[in-house]
């Protein structure tokens, strides 16, 4: 289990964990608490409220999702409350509900190479068979921005898109200058970063002057010069794979975006949204 911690005056965060939960966090104003992503599960989801409660922190009446990933949205409905989602992700959530998700119906879609193994290895430990999988409908839908005021605290859910998939959302907490990135920074499910995407995604994430920055997979908050240094190398993989230059990759973060920037000039790439 994940520790509840405070990261501001207003910013609830619960780190990733196993088998593939992302990060989580709760934004909480003087009249109203969101949540921000839905989680795994309603196991994960429950570890965030009940920290929640711990702390005398009144439960969200809203959670607000970054993307529809399987792994972000699972446990949104059992928070009970209203789902903010971007168009596309609204979508996407109709979709996934229905999808077969039973251990039958995962192992088809990695045999017709629809998922990846270790998707369906992720949903099997997550959700042990038999699994029931609700996926709570979008309750209120934007397309490019929407703003919540909390009371002593704002917070902005807006469209950035990227690689990773094209519906992502970023959301903004003012005044602590916390932005919840969810996973728009990564490649997509298949493995491909484009410059196309990759750059204009870094200007919308810079153009917000955040301080704070929580990754959905990443076990820390990231400071601006932290993600500064990520940026960089992001931009020094996309050149060596473009002009075929040699990088030190024992940096891991550098070996990943040179192989993403590689397989995204061998193919167009797509979105997985599962």
């Amino acid at each position: 289990m994940g520790q509840l911690t405070r990261i501001t005056a207003h910013v609830y965060w619960l780190p990733p964990g196993p088998p593939d939960r992302p990060s989580l966090c709760a934004v909480v104003g003087s009249r109203r608490t969101v949540m921000l992503d839905g989680g795994s599960s309603r196991a994960h989801a429950r570890e965030l409220l009940s920290g929640l409660e711990a702390v005398g922190v009144a439960p969200p009446f809203a959670v607000l999702y970054t993307h529809a990933h399987w792994d972000h949205v699972f446990g949104g409905i059992e928070v009970g409350a209203a789902i903010v989602a971007q168009r596309l992700t609204a979508a996407r959530l109709v979709e996934l509900d229905r999808i077969d998700w039973s251990d039958e119906g995962l192992d088809l879609r990695v045999a017709a190479g629809e998922a990846s193994p270790e998707h369906a290895a992720y949903v099997k430990e997550e959700l042990p068979a038999p699994r029931t999988v609700e996926v709570a409908p979008a309750d209120i839908v934007f397309d490019d921005e929407i703003a919540l005021e909390l009371g002593d605290v704002r917070v902005t859910v807006r469209h950035v898109g990227g690689d990773h998939s094209r519906d992502s959302s970023v959301v903004y907490v003012e005044p602590d200058g916390v932005l919840f990135l969810g996973d728009c920074t990564s490649a997509s499910p298949t493995g491909v970063m484009t410059a196309g995407r990759a750059f204009p995604l870094q200007e919308a994430i810079r153009s917000f002057g955040a301080e704070h920055y929580v990754e959905g997979h990443h076990p820390s908050v990231v400071s601006e010069r932290e993600l500064d240094d990520l940026f960089d190398k992001i931009v020094m993989a996309e050149r060596a794979a473009r002009d075929h230059c040699e990088l030190d990759l024992r940096d891991e973060d550098t070996a990943y975006f040179l192989a993403a920037f590689a397989a995204g000039l061998r193919s167009v790439g797509g979105d997985s949204s599962v």
